[in-house]
């Protein structure tokens, strides 16, 4: 028996199985995506430092609850250490 068989026999699961199969999707694709994207994951390690290409008014976070915030940050220069 096949899934689309169970579904067609059992209408009403079809919205769980949807539901379920898009998290279950969504549990593999974001941790893929921060591997790939985020600067403070390092795993390629011929890439060096990659938080130090951060601009001063770029914001690194899903969500930002003080946009004012980076947008003051904008005409800073970036400090040397």
């Amino acid at each position: 028996m096949s899934v689309f068989s169970f579904v067609v026999r059992n209408p009403a699961l079809a919205p769980l199985f949807v539901i379920a199969g898009t998290g279950c999707v969504a549990a593999v694709t974001f941790p893929a995506w921060m591997l790939m994207k985020h600067p403070d994951i390092t795993v390629n390690r011929a890439n060096g430092h990659p938080w130090e290409k951060i601009q001063q008014d770029q914001n690194t976070k899903m969500l930002n609850m003080h946009k004012e915030f980076f947008e003051n940050r904008r005409n800073l220069k970036k400090p040397t250490f």
